[in-house]
């Protein structure tokens, strides 16, 4: 069974996703430049510069 279904399974990346397997309209939605599977890439320090400038900037908008 598995050597029929791999005759109909390609192993190149989607060249709409270009591999993230996520929808276009969720890569659509991006944050300082990022898309959804950029973020969840990024190592938690630079998650955490990133929001932490965001917050800064919120706030400072604020006032």
């Amino acid at each position: 069974m598995k050597k029929r279904a791999a005759r109909y399974m390609i192993s190149s990346a989607c060249p709409l996703c270009e591999g993230k397997r996520l929808r276009e309209e969720s890569l659509s939605v991006t944050f300082e430049g990022l898309d959804h599977a950029e973020m969840n890439r990024l190592p938690m320090a630079k998650f955490s510069d990133i929001f932490a400038l965001a917050t800064t900037l919120l706030m400072a908008a604020r006032d």
